[in-house]
């Protein structure tokens, strides 16, 4: 549900622009307080199986070169990363021009500014989770549609978006999928459309691009749910590299009380990151991550989710290909444990949750995990019951292997120690 808020990252153009842009409804240069208006509907009018078609097109079809995009003030504003962001931000910014800072800016948006766009992004997200911007889903969204035109409720409040006034339109309006929709869009979505391109274009893509971004994330605040879960993200977006600064706050949220949905994001992330990162201590190191959150995290959700990720342990991405590992027997022994708890909650869910995620990450499992079985039939307490016949007649061995396991998870904690005085040392929070 939190991704479906962000509904895309942003739309792609699909109409190439024939004539200079029209302005957000009511932000005319006259100043930022003539800015909150409602969207002004398309002249194209589309029917319902027309928009969904046009949004399943949407990532092939045509629009403007917005690398090529040329005004003064967009030229004005790519040597002064102050100026850029006010460009970015204005409500009265033409929407082409927007685009195209957000296109052209990342050669000029510095990393150390990295915290101003998380959170002008959180912010961003927040409101829109209020009321949409006052816009139906998209078209291949997962969330309900509103009636046509229905009244937006509590329609008329004024809110402050990223320091200027925005007022709710009365009724709810399409969501923008052809240029001329997203030129007449409220200039907040279209703000949070451009942001949040410019952080796409900021993401690494080489080795040396991903130390810059990370020590970046690094730096970002982390005191809130909602900071850590930025950072959460934003740490993940280095996908094929991590650091051990970086997995050492990553358990540091897991673990912590006070971050329910930044611990379940951590533990929904760590075991494919892991799998991504080729590097010789990964899967130690996320497998103490894993293990930590399963017998240590105080969130239900987070210890869910690090059980699902056992399987990607058992596996490394290196130079394209996947490298079979010795399987995570630690982590499997941990969940086999909860699984058999009857504290842990009904028998489905200590099956589904648990024992199947051990099975999946098991070499030679004593039987195929079913996640579509009847929960409420016979096989689910059948199931458990022959986990735990099994676990009796293995478990001298697995505990074997895992003692065996000890030293390397041992070395990855005192890594993940370490890293975490090293940060405290630089005085981040």
């Amino acid at each position: 549900m939190a991704n479906d808020r962000r509904l895309f990252a942003w739309t792609l153009l699909l109409v190439a622009c024939s004539r200079a842009p029209s302005r957000p409804a009511g932000t005319e240069r006259a100043g930022p307080a003539a800015s909150a208006s409602a969207p002004s509907p398309s002249t194209i009018a589309l029917s319902p199986r027309d928009r969904r078609k046009l949004a399943l097109e949407g990532s092939r079809a045509p629009g403007p070169d917005l690398a090529t995009v040329a005004m003064p003030t967009l030229t004005a504003a790519l040597v002064d990363p102050d100026r850029l962001w006010r460009l970015l931000i204005a409500p009265e910014t033409p929407y082409l021009e927007r685009r195209a800072a957000g296109v052209q800016g990342r050669a000029v948006f510095p990393l150390a500014r990295l915290a101003l766009l998380t959170a002008a992004l959180a912010e961003l997200r927040r409101e829109e989770s209020k009321h949409a911007w006052g816009l139906e889903p998209h078209p291949m969204s997962a969330r309900p549609s509103f009636s046509r035109g229905a009244v937006v409720p509590g329609a008329a409040r004024t809110a402050t978006v990223l320091g200027q006034p925005w007022t709710e339109p009365e009724r709810r309006a399409e969501y923008p999928l052809t240029w001329e929709e997203e030129n007449a869009a409220p200039w907040p979505w279209q703000v949070q459309q451009t942001l949040q391109q410019l952080f796409g274009a900021l993401l690494p893509h080489a080795p040396a691009e991903a130390h810059a971004w990370l020590d970046a994330c690094l730096a970002l605040p982390w005191g809130t749910d909602e900071e850590a879960s930025m950072f959460v993200e934003a740490s993940r977006s280095s996908t094929h590299f991590k650091t051990p600064r970086v997995m050492a706050r990553w358990r540091a949220i897991a673990l912590s009380p006070k971050l329910p949905g930044a611990a379940a994001l951590v533990a929904g992330e760590v075991g494919q990151a892991t799998r991504l990162w080729d590097a010789p201590s990964s899967q130690a190191i996320g497998h103490a991550v894993t293990v930590d959150i399963l017998t240590r995290s105080p969130h239900s959700a987070a210890r869910d989710q690090a059980a699902y990720g056992l399987r990607h342990l058992t596996t490394r991405v290196s130079g394209g290909k996947e490298v079979p590992l010795s399987p995570p027997v630690t982590g499997i022994l941990t969940a086999l444990r909860l699984a058999l708890d009857p504290r842990r909650g009904e028998v489905w869910n200590r099956l589904y949750t648990y024992g199947f995620s051990a099975l999946e990450a098991m070499t030679a499992p004593p039987f195929a995990p079913d996640r579509r079985m009847d929960p409420n039939g016979p096989l689910p307490a059948a199931r458990l019951a022959d986990l735990e016949r099994w676990l009796r007649t293995h478990r001298a061995r697995l505990e074997i292997e895992a003692a065996r396991e000890a030293p390397a998870l041992q070395a990855a904690r005192a890594a993940l120690v370490a890293a975490e005085r090293e940060e405290a040392a630089g005085g981040r929070p």
